[in-house]
């Protein structure tokens, strides 16, 4: 090679390096200060500018299956400014691309994914994780249970527990499709390098403990089961009249909550070990679910070999966020008649699968990383020093981990049950001091929605009712409202479609 060809293709990758550079740091950048502003939005209870603002990142391609997780995160938005319809029609959107992944997932090969490997898994579209299925089943089954479309919220619940019994399937054939990548890479010798020894080396372990620390320390759920989506299954199965089904699954929930006393005592009431009576639960949504940073377990520019110019990893880390307050407290007039008390770690449920999904995580990013330093070493020996630097810059540039997620998740469940109270009016207060009113039916039970995403956020609100159970003809019935801060779809133009399973 001429000295003059040498400098020729030296210019190429520099080129090539600098344009690589800037998309992956653009892209990477721009991915970050979206789901943070949304975050703000979000965290302020300011739910229709959080809604707003991913609907115009979606644009027109609502059912493009790279714009998953702005669906999802609009979806949940929509849910808590009651723009219901709108809401349901995206949460549809949104399983349908998840479907279609997984159908992907069953049928096809490694090959798609391989791209990812030499870049980062970043660089693929948003799939979605397991609790996120099984979280927008729950949410359209809410949605729906919310309007009195009894069949369809039914239908949605059935999906949501269809899900997550299906989700060891699932996480099975995905884990062993990564299996199948990696050793694709392996046997064709792109990758030369033995993970199982890299991922348990001193160096690599001791780098994780510190990163790490008390992070998988906790007590885990069960095969990717939300107490949440089973237990709001049997409260509505219950309220349904189906008893049966609705014991079945409190009996599930009370497993996994230790003999949480509402959870007992809707079980008691399902077996017909209580008498049948007017309630009100009140369901809060409290603070707001973890959010993923990236850490990078780098080595000093020219000390790993006299060849090698850069080597590094870049893993996700969850980072846990705040309770909105420590619990609510209901009253009737100047009466504490109940306190919520948690059912269900949203918290636990994404750490189960994060952990779950963790040392395929971390081998996937030694396997590209292995593949970078031979691409990188090529270079060293084919452009020497120059050549060595440029291919450290790109290998340091597309080492970029993986921080999208459904950010709009509580960090907790909390639950309380009370009986109606004969005025009508429940008050309600945080832990805060904020106490706010709200109207439920006395003529039969009903669900208050409540949700506080973070300290000092304005709570929402909304009443769903239940079938009513009859009462006696001297019972005053006042006429049933909606909660504090409901509003209409309408008062926001959107156009409103029917919903898919409507036609069915």
């Amino acid at each position: 090679m001429t000295p003059s060809s040498v400098r020729m293709a030296v210019q190429c990758i520099a080129v090539w390096v600098v344009v690589l550079l800037f998309l992956q740091g653009a892209a990477y950048a721009g991915q970050k200060k979206d789901i943070e502003k949304f975050n703000i939005f979000f965290e302020n209870a300011q739910y229709d500018q959080a809604a707003d603002f991913e609907l115009e990142r979606i644009g027109g391609k609502r059912q493009d299956k790279a714009k998953l997780l702005q669906s999802m995160q609009a979806a949940a938005a929509l849910r808590y400014c009651n723009r219901l319809e709108l809401s349901s029609l995206l949460f549809d959107e949104c399983e349908a691309i998840i479907k279609e992944h997984d159908e992907k997932l069953f049928a096809s090969n490694a090959a798609s994914s391989a791209g990812s490997v030499l870049l980062n898994d970043s660089s693929l579209d948003y799939k979605g994780s397991v609790y996120d299925g099984v979280m927008v089943n729950t949410y359209k089954a809410l949605n729906f249970w919310q309007e009195g479309k009894i069949d369809l919220a039914r239908i949605e619940f059935n999906r949501a527990l269809d899900r997550q019994r299906r989700a060891v399937e699932r996480f099975a054939s995905e884990i062993a499709r990564q299996k199948e990548e990696i050793a694709r890479k392996q046997a064709d010798g792109s990758a030369p390098v033995d993970l199982e020894g890299s991922a348990n080396s001193p160096q690599v372990r001791r780098a994780i403990e510190n990163t790490y620390s008390n992070l998988f320390e906790f007590a885990a759920y069960p095969d990717f089961v939300n107490p949440f989506t089973t237990y709001a299954a049997g409260l509505f199965f219950m309220s349904q009249g189906d008893y049966p089904k609705a014991s079945t699954l409190f009996k599930e929930v009370a497993g996994m909550t230790q003999g949480n006393a509402v959870v007992m005592g809707d079980l008691a009431e399902a077996d017909g070990l209580q008498a049948k009576g007017r309630h009100v639960w009140v369901v809060f949504e409290n603070g707001s679910g973890p959010v993923k940073e990236e850490v990078r377990l780098d080595l000093p520019l020219f000390l790993v070999t006299s060849q090698i110019k850069y080597t590094g990893i870049a893993l996700p880390k969850l980072v846990l966020r705040e309770n909105g307050c420590q619990g609510l407290s209901v009253m009737d007039g100047a009466q504490v008649v109940g306190s919520t008390e948690l059912l269900s770690s949203m918290d636990r449920v994404v750490q189960t699968e994060f952990k779950k999904r963790y040392p395929a995580i971390l081998r996937r990013a030694i396997l590209s990383a292995a593949m970078k330093t031979v691409v990188q070493n090529q270079a060293q020996k084919q452009f020497g020093d120059i050549g060595g630097i440029l291919g450290g810059l790109m290998q340091r540039a597309t080492t970029i981990a993986d921080t999208r997620m459904w950010t709009a998740l509580p960090k907790e469940f909390q639950i309380a049950r009370v009986r109606v109270p004969k005025s009508g009016v429940l008050d309600i207060e945080t832990a805060g001091g904020r106490v706010f009113s709200v109207t439920v039916p006395i003529d039969g039970s009903s669900m208050v929605y409540v949700k506080v995403p973070a300290p000092g956020a304005t709570p929402f609100c909304s009443v769903t009712p239940m079938n009513p159970v009859p009462v006696a003809a001297d019972e005053e019935r006042p006429v049933a409202v909606a909660g504090p801060m409901e509003g209409p779809d309408e008062a926001h133009g959107e156009e409103i479609h029917s919903h898919q399973d409507m036609e069915k």
